[in-house]
């Protein structure tokens, strides 16, 4: 077994198990007939993490019409189910701030927030029977990234840097191991229940389950927290034919986003800043015939309040900024960089074949466009 491996494992072994409470509360998610009285009292043996509870119950995360002033009110009106979990993913998210890492991992728990809110909505939305199970998974599903990085950070800047669009199979080739796999073997060693732990392999399950594909679809949509166009885009269309979502819906589901965003992270204690959305006055051009395809892109420049023309033809872009599909003819990408204010590629594959700067996101869009 490789050494580096060998001492990931034995990191995770002597991780201190969850403590009483969150085992506790582990133990009661599994229950279905759990009393107020129950939860109430096992959470009150921490006045902080009341505290932090009743900040998030009474904040626009909920945007209830009235105060609500105790644990009790709040489990008797958001349920057992909803305060246990938010309880238990405090705990673990506390646990997890502990690993030593020397990443910055602000992009990380971002998209960790974002997946935690956004499957929860949108398994309500599919009506999914546990949607607080789907909360934890997709505030959870990030968990192995953290600590792979920690224990191969050379190896991890080569992963980051490679051509290849495919993260776990580069993870496999320079490491031996994927983030998923290690996230998986945390999660056991935490004894969490098996269909979260199966979700941790989201991208390498063969046959997805209902929440893995809830994650898939998260995932897709927090493509506005930073999340990459490769691993989203291709799903996109599988998606859109098992649930029948429309780029409507999409929207809705987004926009159902703002304001638990920022709620969360402070409720997590996070040290992130979140950046305001600005308005554009850039003007963008996406060249491409694919209909599904251009469907995502204006759902995504829409969120970000960024200016956007569809063109299937070929026409004059002078002085215009391209975003162009990499199934679009290789002599469009010529004629287009010869009149176009600047060219910029969706996916990597695209930029590394025709020499383009690389957008893997509209954050990181507005980035590659403000360079000189």
């Amino acid at each position: 077994m490789d050494k580096k491996f060998s001492l990931v494992l034995k990191h995770i072994e002597e991780l201190p198990p969850l403590s009483h409470i969150p085992q506790k509360l582990l133990e009661l998610t599994r229950n279905a007939c759990v009393d107020v009285k129950t939860i109430s009292k096992l959470i009150s043996l921490e006045p902080a993490l009341v505290c932090k509870i009743l900040e998030l119950v009474n904040s626009s995360f909920y945007g209830l019409k009235r105060k609500i002033n105790s644990i009790d009110e709040a489990i008797i009106i958001l349920g057992t189910s909803s305060i246990n979990t938010l309880a238990f993913s405090f705990y673990n998210i506390q646990m997890i701030k502990l690993f030593p890492i020397k990443f910055d991992m602000t992009m990380l728990w971002k998209n960790s927030i974002a997946m935690a809110i956004l499957s929860k909505i949108i398994s309500r939305r599919l009506g999914y029977i546990n949607p607080d199970e789907a909360f934890v998974a997709g505030l959870l599903h990030n968990v192995g990234f953290m600590i792979i990085m920690q224990f191969y950070p050379e190896e991890y800047k080569i992963v980051l840097n490679s051509k290849l669009s495919d993260i776990t199979l580069n993870e496999k080739r320079h490491i031996g191991i994927t983030h998923e796999e290690i996230g998986s073997i945390l999660l056991e060693q935490w004894n969490f229940p098996i269909e979260i732990t199966k979700s941790i392999h989201i991208y390498e399950n063969q046959q997805h389950s209902k929440l893995d594909e809830i994650l898939l679809i998260a995932n897709l949509l927090s493509i506005v927290n930073g999340s990459d166009f490769e691993n989203t885009i291709k799903y996109n269309k599988s998606m859109l034919e098992n649930w029948n979502l429309q780029p409507q819906d999409y929207k809705d589901i987004l926009k159902d986003l703002d304001g638990k965003y920022e709620s969360l992270i402070e409720f997590f204690d996070l040290n992130i800043k979140v950046d305001a959305k600005k308005t554009n006055d850039k003007e963008f051009v996406f060249i491409s015939k694919d209909k599904e395809l251009v469907q995502w892109i204006e759902v995504i420049f829409e969120y970000n309040s960024l200016n956007l023309e569809i063109h299937t033809a070929n026409e004059n872009f002078e002085n215009k900024i391209i975003l162009i599909d990499g199934n679009e003819p290789i002599e469009l990408f010529a004629q287009v960089a010869n009149t176009a204010k600047k060219v910029i590629a969706y996916d990597k594959k695209v930029a590394n074949y025709a020499n383009l700067p690389f957008a893997f996101s509209a954050k990181t869009l507005e980035e590659v466009i403000n360079e000189q």
